[in-house]
């Protein structure tokens, strides 16, 4: 049997699923549900609490509708666990400066990083100035020694 014929005579039984989904007694419990399990988990970031959560309810759910052979498997998943973030400027006064890191992005080392800052004000001067900015530096580790803060705004 070739993989066309073996799709084929599954036929029957899709028209029979897509009808009691768009048809009958399932009608609209997709979308529905779909919208509960949305609402309830948002995001479900590789490696978090709340995809664990989601997937142990998704499990429960699938139980408890009777399908057979429900089970979770176990995978290694790498994940990133945001640290503490700070960032401050130390001349030509001491200031405390708002910032995000990047997901996924590598720790800073212990005794932290002390580097010139590249200020921007919009997203073309930044395509601009980084270009510039990273020609000066030779090596990966004048570039990760660097920092760059971004004060970026629309103007109309």
């Amino acid at each position: 049997l070739d993989v066309h014929d073996e799709v084929k005579s599954y036929q029957e039984a899709a028209n029979a699923i897509i009808n009691l989904s768009v048809h009958g007694r399932a009608r609209n419990q997709s979308y529905d549900r779909l919208a509960t399990f949305v609402d309830k988990f948002g995001s479900r970031i590789a490696g978090s609490q709340n995809l664990e959560n989601a997937i142990d309810y998704m499990l429960d759910e699938l139980k408890r509708d009777g399908l057979d052979n429900v089970h979770g498997e176990d995978v290694a998943v790498p994940h990133w666990v945001r640290g503490e973030e700070y960032a401050t400027m130390i001349e030509p006064r001491n200031h405390k400066l708002a910032m995000l890191g990047l997901g996924s992005s590598i720790a800073t080392p212990e005794d932290g990083i002390t580097a010139e800052v590249l200020v921007v004000r919009s997203f073309d001067e930044l395509h601009q100035k980084a270009d510039q900015y990273f020609k000066l530096y030779k090596t990966s580790d004048e570039v990760n020694s660097s920092c760059m803060l971004c004060d970026v705004f629309q103007t109309t």
